[in-house]
């Protein structure tokens, strides 16, 4: 009957910690479905407000921009914007990592904006060959990183967040482009385009938290 006693008390100890474990393993996944949904929601405000203190600090070198920089710091500063805040909106519910590898297609952007707009015939493969081989190299690389669950049937071929991400792309490659020729006219204006560039950001971003309830 010891035995007996002494049974069900150790079986009713483990049942005891095993409701426990199932009930805290159960609140910490609440918990952490709650907290990823509030960074969601709020994705918004975090971009605007590291935007916001960055131009705040760096307003003093907003002032000292050339004029004759102005228009293009402008435009480059609303591509900026449209990196970060495609780039938040795809964290949303895509893999860091997803968002990081499609994010490497500036490598493409940066060349195709070059002979767009200046129509630079030095960027042909005999020219520059490391240029088209990165842009390949990318390429394949989303390839492997899509394709696969497409051909297994489990996924779509481009699914919101990964158009978000390479729109990111898009972006931040025409801001680099844009920011090069910038350096190019004015090399002593490197802080000052920076100020401009998020300057312009922290305005946008902060416009997009206001109307999604966050200002």
């Amino acid at each position: 009957s010891l035995c007996s006693a002494r049974d069900s008390r150790l079986q009713t100890s483990r049942s005891r910690a095993i409701h426990s474990s199932s009930s805290f393993w159960r609140w910490l996944r609440t918990d952490v479905r709650s907290a990823n949904d509030s960074v969601a929601r709020r994705c918004a405000a975090s971009t605007s407000a590291r935007f916001v203190l960055a131009g705040v600090a760096l307003f003093p070198f907003l002032l000292k921009l050339a004029p004759s920089l102005r228009r293009d710091a402008l435009v480059c500063g609303c591509f900026t914007a449209l990196g970060y805040v495609t780039q938040s909106l795809a964290l949303v519910d895509t893999p860091a990592a997803t968002v990081a590898f499609l994010g490497a297609l500036t490598v493409v952007v940066c060349p195709t904006c070059a002979f767009l707009v200046e129509k630079r015939t030095d960027l042909g493969f005999r020219d520059a060959p490391q240029v088209w081989v990165a842009a390949i190299l990318a390429l394949v690389g989303v390839g492997f990183l899509e394709l696969p669950s497409v051909l297994a049937g489990g996924g779509d071929l481009l699914q919101a967040g990964d158009a978000l991400s390479v729109l990111q792309a898009v972006g931040f490659g025409t801001s680099f482009y844009l920011t090069e020729r910038m350096m190019q006219k004015e090399p002593t204006q490197a802080l000052s385009i920076t100020a401009a560039q998020v300057s312009v950001t922290a305005f946008i971003s902060a416009v997009w938290a206001f109307c999604d309830g966050y200002g």
